[in-house]
């Protein structure tokens, strides 16, 4: 190949200045790049697989409260249906605090990562400020998953049947 001729070449120029002089790793700066940044890389990927799993125990995390929340209010939203409430009342009245705690969540993360990618380039050489596009896309995912994990119970909710909601318990 291009680059073993090419160290050839550099031994054999090399040892015609001096035998003595031993040559040895010579790579090209592409994979010399690559062995030095493989740290970061290793760590890079950790964090990412980190970041998922947090995220997966936090939309299992919201939906099991919600869940939770619906089925102890199963008597309540019984007497709501019994007494005229429609299936969207119903589902506000259930996914209502969850997507509080959720709205509240992401202005509270938002407002940290912006405090932190202020402070961190002082403190980091190389890192940069925030980035807004990367902030406003995982708070979109945030808000999606969010109201995912609320879906299932609130359709569960909502599809209460009152006579055997009052009977419960």
């Amino acid at each position: 190949s291009a680059l073993e001729s090419t160290v050839g070449v550099i031994r054999d120029r090399v040892r015609a200045l001096d035998p003595e002089l031993p040559v040895f790793n010579i790579s090209t700066v592409k994979e010399a790049l690559s062995v030095n940044r493989w740290p970061q890389r290793v760590f890079g990927s950790m964090f990412a697989i980190f970041a998922l799993i947090a995220l997966l125990l936090a939309t299992v995390g919201l939906y099991a409260v919600t869940a939770y929340a619906v089925a102890r209010r199963t008597r309540e939203i019984g007497v709501r249906v019994a007494l005229g409430a429609d299936a969207r009342q119903v589902w506000w009245a259930v996914t209502g605090p969850t997507l509080r705690q959720l709205a509240l969540g992401l202005l509270m993360g938002l407002v940290g990562a912006a405090a932190v990618s202020t402070v961190l380039p002082a403190m980091l050489a190389g890192t940069g400020g925030a980035n807004p596009l990367t902030l406003i896309g995982v708070a979109i995912l945030l808000l999606v998953l969010g109201i995912g994990a609320c879906v299932i119970p609130g359709l569960r909710a909502t599809r209460l049947d009152p006579i055997a909601a009052l009977r419960s318990e």
